[in-house]
């Protein structure tokens, strides 16, 4: 067999490459596409204006306030995008379309991960999606569920004051406390051990821990720098090496995961099942042997959701809640007016409990402040049309992937007065709120692929402010950088470091040993 010579097969690529952007460009100028920002570019598109680009999402707010395109266009490679940032674009995606939109988009990173089996990425076509989705709903997520592990949760609010109080007078890192408490709760529901006790394996591999683990698979799920999402023909050559990196990380996190699931499995044959609050994977192992006729999750399935859970349920929370306290200390009168309203209504003799949230409206309005200036996701996950649609009156081709610009929204100044302004009180005597039904305010996204654990997060990050603003005062001990880093999750530069001096009598935030163990009540 004739081998080509480099040369010719350089000369192959680029023909190839001149033909498909010939095809792209006469299919576009058949549609009637959204507006385009100038620049578009032979073969590439404006893949040049967004790849490399620090904050996309600023990026491409800006062009759409530029080219006032409350729905902007893009080519991107072979790709067709479209990003909505206004309310009005985010509905027509997210609720007219809603159905046509569900599907998620092929990118390489999940596919090697874990083959999509999950609850983010996996086809709404898919069986077990449709499965792991009436599970979150059902059972899950559900009010009783979180109801039952309310004192739990409680517990590590309390560790978690415990552990800044042995720092008093020393300066301690916020994201760092934030995440080992988000950690903990995310652990406890989903596997009843603590985030630390799951590392097990790491004494003796210390490149299989969870979190760093967990951290490497955040950093490879950036949305914009695959070159293979963009050109489909490139996905086997994997020139970022994105592809080996990933399967590398699967080979790593699989037995962790796997090791989990079977220590389980031995713990429930050597213990009375009915004596033992059933948490997550016991809801979703119960699952593997359903019925025969109606679809059963597999191994794989549970692990891509445990995937999810550590990739996103963590940090989501923990950054959330070292953005409120930076806001409120860059703010100090609305910080004052929230240690007002705690004190009116909770005193200072007792801990903030879920029961009381209810009757701390401001308490409320920070949180929803905060998530409107700092969406975690900032573009959310994106969305791929399954069929050609209508949206605001533009035709929208098939396969184009859509991208919800919640960063940008929350930016919008025909939305919001003084948009740029942490101000709590615009939602106060509001109705709008976070569930996904008003699309002025996106952090958890909306309709089927909407995060089906939204309330949870909700209330992990209003309890811990709540308990972190009633428990302690609280001062800069290093000005905190509020320039973004851009990856799957939005995060400051540098974590807020602080120093805290406590509030309430000491005896109410020392945790006994119960506590600190993490033994559930």
């Amino acid at each position: 067999m004739e081998v080509l010579d480099p040369a010719t097969i350089a000369v192959s690529i680029i023909a190839l490459l001149i033909l498909l952007f010939c095809i792209t460009l006469a299919r576009s100028s058949r549609a009637r596409l959204p507006p385009s920002p100038p620049g578009r570019l032979p073969i590439i598109g404006h893949l040049h204006l967004i790849v490399g680009a620090k904050l996309p999402h600023f990026l491409l707010y800006n062009l759409s306030r530029k080219h006032s395109c409350p729905l902007l266009w893009l080519q991107l490679g072979q790709q067709s995008v479209i990003v909505a940032s206004t309310p009005a674009a985010a509905r027509h995606i997210l609720q007219t379309n809603d159905l046509i939109f569900a599907a998620r988009p092929p990118l390489s990173v999940p596919r090697h991960l874990h083959g999509c089996a999950d609850i983010l990425f996996a086809s709404p076509s898919d069986p077990h999606w449709k499965l792991l989705r009436q599970l979150c709903s059902s059972q899950l997520f559900i009010k009783k569920r979180l109801e039952a592990f309310r004192s739990m949760r409680a517990q590590e609010v309390h560790s978690l004051l415990s552990s800044i109080l042995a720092s008093v007078g020393t300066p301690i890192t916020m994201r760092s406390h934030a995440h080992t408490l988000s950690g903990n709760i995310m652990c406890r529901m989903a596997f009843g051990k603590r985030l630390s006790d799951l590392a097990v394996t790491a004494q003796a591999r210390p490149s299989h821990r969870i979190v760093d683990l967990m951290a490497e698979m955040n950093d490879l799920l950036l949305v914009f720098n695959n070159l293979s999402d963009h050109f489909r023909f490139l996905q086997k050559l994997d020139l970022q090496r994105f592809d080996r990196q990933t399967r590398a990380l699967a080979k790593r996190f699989d037995p962790v995961l796997q090791e989990i699931i079977d220590t389980r499995y031995h713990e429930r044959r050597s213990h009375n099942q009915t004596e033992m609050t059933p948490d997550f994977l016991d809801l979703l192992l119960q699952s593997t042997s359903l019925q025969e006729g109606t679809p059963q999750l597999s191994y794989q399935n549970i692990k891509a959701v445990f995937m999810n859970i550590f990739g996103g349920g963590i940090d989501t929370a923990a950054l959330t809640i070292e953005w409120a306290l930076g806001e409120l200390l860059a703010n100090p009168a609305k910080m004052m007016k929230l240690q007002l309203e705690l004190g009116q209504v909770v005193g200072m003799a007792r801990l903030v409990e879920e029961s009381d949230l209810s009757s701390l409206p401001y308490l409320q309005a920070v949180v929803k402040e905060t998530m409107r200036l700092h969406p975690i996701a900032p573009l959310l996950i994106p969305h791929v049309a399954s069929k050609a649609c209508e949206v605001m009156g533009y035709q929208i081709p098939a396969d184009t992937i859509a991208y919800i610009n919640v960063w940008g929204i929350g930016r919008d100044p025909d939305t919001w007065e003084s948009p740029l302004e942490f101000c709590p009180e615009r939602f106060l005597g509001k109705e709008i709120d976070v569930n996904g039904k008003h699309f002025e305010l996106l952090p958890f996204g909306s309709g089927r692929r909407g995060c089906p654990g939204w309330m949870l997060g909700l209330v992990m990050v209003q309890i811990a402010v709540a308990n972190l603003v009633q428990a302690f005062e609280w001062r800069i001990a290093k000005e905190m950088d509020i320039t973004a880093d851009y990856g799957l999750l939005f995060t400051s530069s540098n974590p807020l470091i602080v120093q805290a001096s406590p509030k309430l009598p000491v005896h109410l935030l020392q945790a006994n040993k119960e506590i600190v163990a993490g033994v559930d009540q």
